[in-house]
């Protein structure tokens, strides 16, 4: 029952998700995705966000970043921060 169960749920994962499996364990580790090039350090009020995004985001409105502290994946209102520096990065 588990495996049909825990396979519907898996096979939806997004893509910045990684599986792995040890010593029978399944293990869900965060990637930051690849296309997430351009780095952001934002000012949030009582903390500063050092974040990464994907270039063509819309930085006005609410975008996705990963961040670089946690390595998790962020939903931001782009109305609530304030863009401190930003650079590109070449991997």
């Amino acid at each position: 029952m588990c495996l049909v169960d825990c396979y519907g749920y898996l096979r939806n994962l997004p893509p910045w998700v990684s599986l792995s499996i040890n010593r029978g364990k399944i293990i869900m580790k965060a990637l930051k995705p690849e296309h997430f090039t351009m780095n952001l350090h934002l000012d949030a009020g009582a903390y500063i966000l050092d974040v990464n995004v994907d270039p063509k985001e819309n930085l006005d409105d609410t975008f996705k970043a990963w961040c670089n502290d946690e390595q998790e994946m962020l939903e931001i209102d782009g109305w609530t921060v304030a863009i401190l520096e930003e650079q590109d990065q070449w991997t």
